[in-house]
Order: structure tokens, then C-alpha cells, then sequence
């Protein structure tokens, strides 16, 4: 009896042993696989993706300073430099896939907040040309954009005034804003995104 409780024993040990042993190899090889991939991946940078779109995530608030300015002059070459920088690098269009197949080309899209920047370069340069001149159906459409957009998402902010007439004291106030780079962000992203899709086609 106790020899073959002995044998039992020791085969029981033995087993256990070999299970031991499978576990610890299955386990250091799942983590060798994974550490290279990891490195893999870290030494390939940051994956490209061909697949345009655009999904902007606001994840906190900035404030601004709702003031007069030097800055954005209508007929300096700083003034006409900084109102060209107002676009990111793709100017104010994103292109992406409008049913989000991978079977479709992506389509051009206009972003309000770049049309409305736009519009406002747009209507510097009819402001600043002689004023006999008849303003051009570029201007008016612009004008006539603003003031959809403006009404669309009305701000109710109580700015203060100097006068009757609503002037904003020249001394301005703070507002609290969504991040807008957060948009700049993405719609470079996009376009990085839309070139290597357009770069693999060709």
C-alpha cells in the first residue's frame, strides 16, 4: 500500500513538474512576443493611417481676452501675413469619406470656424480697395454667411459698454472658450491623412 501510495506520489510530482515547466515557457514566450512587438512598434513611430476624417474632441476650456488689437491690420503686409496664417496649412477644407467606407473617395468639406476666418480675410480686401468700387458677390456672400453662422450659435456674453452707441470698453474681458486649436490639431491631421491616401492611389 504505501509503495503505491509512494509511486502515485511521485507521479503526481512529476506531473506537476512538467505542468510547471509548460506554463512558465508559454508564459515567457508571450511575453517575449510582446516585448518585440512593443519595440517593434516604438521603433516604427506612430502609425499612419490612409483613412481621412475628422473628429474633433474638446477636452478642456482656455480663456481669451475679448479686446482691441494692433495686431490684424486690414492693409499691412503683417496684417495680410497674419490673416493668412488664420487657415491651417490645407487652408480651410478637410476631405472626408461621407458614408466612412473604405469603398468611397473622400469628398471635400469646408469646417464653419475656417469659412468664417476666411470670409473675414474675403472681406478685409473689399474693405481695403477703393471704396467707389462695387463690392464684389465673394463679399456679399461672405457678409451673408457671418451672420448665418453668427445667429446659428448666438454667444450670450455681457460684454461692457462705453456709450449708447455699444461701443466695448477698450479695456475688453475675459471669456471662457472651447480650446480652437483643438480643431487646428485635427484638421492638420486630416490632411497628413489625406495626402498619404492621395500618395497611395497614384
Amino acid at each position: 500500500m504505501s509503495k503505491q501510495y509512494y509511486a502515485a506520489s511521485k507521479l503526481n510530482r512529476r506531473t506537476s513538474i512538467f505542468f510547471l515547466i509548460i506554463t512558465v515557457a508559454a508564459v515567457s514566450l508571450g511575453l517575449y512576443v510582446l516585448g518585440t512587438t512593443l519595440v517593434k512598434s516604438r521603433l516604427a513611430g506612430p502609425r499612419k493611417t490612409t483613412n481621412p476624417s475628422f473628429a474633433v474632441l474638446f477636452d478642456e476650456l482656455v480663456a481669451m481676452k475679448v479686446t482691441d488689437t494692433v495686431r490684424y491690420q486690414l492693409d499691412t503686409r503683417e496684417g495680410i501675413e497674419e490673416f493668412a496664417r488664420s487657415l491651417p496649412s490645407g487652408g480651410h477644407l478637410v476631405h472626408i469619406r461621407p458614408d466612412d467606407s473604405e469603398d468611397s473617395d473622400p469628398q471635400p468639406y469646408t469646417v464653419t470656424l475656417f469659412h468664417q476666418l476666411e470670409c473675414l480675410d474675403v472681406i478685409r480686401q473689399g474693405y481695403s480697395k477703393v471704396p467707389s468700387e462695387p463690392a464684389p458677390g465673394h463679399v456679399h456672400h461672405c457678409m451673408n454667411y457671418l451672420r448665418s453662422t453668427i445667429l446659428c450659435r448666438p454667444s450670450l456674453l455681457l460684454e461692457p459698454v462705453v456709450d449708447i452707441y455699444s461701443q466695448v470698453s477698450g479695456e475688453g474681458y475675459d471669456a471662457v472658450c472651447r480650446n480652437w486649436e483643438a480643431v487646428y490639431h485635427e484638421a492638420e491631421r486630416n490632411n497628413e491623412a489625406y495626402m498619404d491616401w492621395s500618395r497611395s492611389r497614384s
